[in-house]
């Protein structure tokens, strides 16, 4: 046989071998490839050569293309021949540079025409850009991943009278660098009936009444890095099991009677839970800049946790309630089933106490109705001694976490 002719066997040995791959690991191949290079891809094997019409998972962004116009052109092409191809379960879609509004509807329209379950739109405009919300008329999406720009413009987000909305079957929706007024983010929350998990992360909610995020079938909230223009933030959810508010404005009240998981974390503020939260197991509370006058409020905050297994506190609301024994000194404590109580510091600095942070009336406070409690106390010390890396430091935290010390205290 000839060099030719064994060049040619290879050749075929090797279409043959991609032509053999089953459907399910060539879309999860071309999955992890942008659309544009899928199309250069597809002359690797004749069985691939019409296998992007058919993609259940998409990713598209307007860097690959020289100009906003042909970015466009593409994306219609696509869509055109495509959706009689089959459903589109996900669909990733980043857009960058000056853009007009229509661009990002009209994929909303293809998104709908398409029925995608799972949409990410990014972005990364240099203007200012609205769209009207009231233009996700989506028959099937499940999942929105919203996210706009970190260096530029936000999106930001309007509501027009629109008496033929289409209900969207939302059951996941994440804003990030969202500006939305408070009315029309309220609007669209109780429009969407079947949220499960919703995440606000770094949006801007406008307007001086209170936010209300009432949703009665709501499992899973997030709001991290928030800026509201009210003072306070009231979570109205029945059925809510998981909630994070990290480094948000305003005050925050909770009135979710089946919560299970709490991560609160703030400079200043604390949560207000006006009722007792029986279902409450898992609490982490991060005050790094508590005021004095707080020290009551904690005490009030802490009667409402009493079913709490596990607990985690910044190491300033134990300063301050040492500096405050005598709201304590008469009260039982309030945790009956305390398992475990972490306590760590949120601020490390030269100006900060060092040395003995507890009081001995807190530490009875706290434990003496758990009498198997176990008790990882992380003193400023760790964090200021030389030569100790932070991932030596994170090992031997979660090392001592992991010990039992009955009612005992262990120091780092």
């Amino acid at each position: 046989m000839d060099f030719q002719g064994r060049n040619r066997m290879r050749m075929n040995v090797q279409c043959d071998r991609l032509s053999s791959l089953p459907d399910d690991l060539v879309y999860k191949i071309l999955s992890f490839i942008v659309l544009k290079d899928v199309f250069e891809l597809s002359v690797l094997s004749s069985r691939w050569r019409y296998m992007w019409k058919s993609m259940p998972h998409v990713s598209l962004s307007s860097e690959d293309f020289s100009s906003l116009t042909k970015f466009s052109k593409f994306v219609t092409h696509y869509f055109r021949y495509r959706c009689h191809m089959g459903n589109l379960f996900s669909l990733k879609v980043n857009i960058c540079g000056k853009f007009s509004p229509w661009i990002p509807q009209r994929i909303f329209h293809y998104t709908n025409a398409s029925y995608v379950k799972e949409l990410t739109m990014t972005c990364s405009q240099e203007q200012k850009i609205e769209f009207p919300i009231d233009s996700l008329d989506f028959v099937e999406l499940e999942c929105l991943t919203l996210i706009g720009s970190r260096s530029g413009y936000p999106i930001t987000i309007i509501t027009l009278p629109k008496y033929h909305f289409m209900v969207p079957p939302l059951t996941t929706l994440h804003f990030e660098y969202v500006t939305m007024s408070e009315e029309s983010c309220v609007s669209f929350l109780s429009l969407c009936e079947k949220l499960e998990n919703v995440t606000l992360n770094k949006c801007s909610i406008t307007g001086s009444h209170r936010f209300i995020i009432d949703h009665p079938k709501l499992s899973d909230l997030k709001l991290e890095n928030g800026t509201w223009q009210s003072k306070a933030v009231k979570v109205l959810a029945p059925q809510l099991k998981n909630l994070i508010i990290i480094n948000c404005d305003g005050e925050h009240l909770i009135s979710a009677p089946e919560l299970t998981s709490l991560l609160y974390r703030s400079k200043r503020s604390l949560p207000v839970i006006p009722d007792k939260l029986p279902s409450l197991e898992k609490v982490d509370l991060c005050v790094s800049n508590p005021d004095k006058s707080d020290a009551a409020k904690i005490v009030d905050v802490f009667q409402q946790l009493n079913n709490v297994k596990f607990l985690t506190l910044s190491l300033e609301i134990i300063e301050l309630l040492s500096s405050s024994v005598e709201l304590i000194s008469h009260q039982p404590s309030p945790f009956t089933g305390l398992t475990s109580l972490k306590i760590y510091p949120e601020v490390v600095s030269e100006q900060a106490p060092k040395g003995e942070n507890m009081s001995t009336e807190v530490k009875n406070y706290l434990l003496d109705s758990s009498p198997i409690a176990t008790l990882t106390l992380i003193s400023r010390e760790v964090f200021t001694q030389p030569k100790v890396s932070l991932s030596f430091m994170l090992r031997t935290y979660y090392s001592k976490c992991e010990g039992h010390y009955c009612n005992g205290m262990s120091y780092m």
